[in-house]
């Protein structure tokens, strides 16, 4: 199987939260028309992911437990060359949903205070989509 390599990481995420927006209608119930998402991609000092993956799990339990609104919450690691990347895919009913509860929750402040002692996260991109209701996340 051929693996597609892309030389501008920005093009590889816009292309997977497309494709991920595109693939989620057939399935898709009719409330959750629109959905906003949001993507992050952290570049990490080399050999950090381990004490990433420490610090973040926190807010991702909270997430799953407190943020019914969240729809999806994914963190995903490099692989190969790109081992110290971390992308997270972020599904939400719509975008104030980011702003309260999301950032306002102690475990999102605390990861925030972590990273920034820790300075681990040598960059940081995030980009901004809505679905489009065409396709589907999940079987």
């Amino acid at each position: 199987m051929a693996t597609l390599k892309f030389a501008n990481p920005v093009v590889a995420v816009g292309l997977l939260a497309a494709g991920a927006a595109i693939g989620y209608y057939f399935g898709r119930p009719a409330k959750y028309k629109g959905v906003f998402v949001y993507v992050v991609k952290l570049k990490l000092k080399p050999g950090s992911r381990a004490l990433f993956l420490e610090k973040f799990k926190p807010l991702a339990d909270h997430v799953r437990d407190n943020e019914p609104r969240t729809l999806s919450y994914e963190l995903s690691v490099g692989a190969g060359e790109n081992e110290d990347t971390i992308f997270i895919y972020e599904r939400y009913v719509n975008k104030a949903d980011i702003e309260d509860p999301h950032r306002k929750s102690a475990p999102f402040k605390q990861l925030g205070k972590d990273l920034a002692e820790l300075g681990i996260v040598v960059d940081k991109s995030v980009e901004e989509y809505y679905e489009t209701n065409y396709g589907f996340v999940n079987r």
